[in-house]
């Protein structure tokens, strides 16, 4: 089977032609494990703890007052605002 998403070598060609030769089982694990490779390496485990590290520093910050919350209609209006001064001066412009 030849795959042309990317230019694969020879080399590539035949590993992924023994690879897909390979048992289901073991084809999602090579699998996980080339995935895990790819960026920065962390693990979907990894990256949920740190996102509940993320957190709770920005609940604590808001909790202390270091930073402050904005409601959503504020922000959507400034988006506006800022997408109107866009297209207006693109118009006039």
């Amino acid at each position: 089977m030849v795959y042309s998403l990317v230019a694969l070598t020879a080399d590539v060609q035949d590993i992924l032609d023994a690879a897909l030769r390979l048992p289901d089982d073991v084809r999602a694990e090579l699998g996980a494990i080339l995935l895990d490779s790819v960026g920065d390496g962390s693990s979907a485990a990894e990256i949920e703890e740190a996102w509940d590290v993320e957190i709770e520093r920005r609940l604590e910050a808001v909790r202390s007052g270091r930073a402050r919350l904005i409601p959503s209609e504020d922000v959507e209006q400034e988006l506006e605002d800022i997408i109107n001064g866009v297209s207006e001066s693109r118009r006039t412009g």
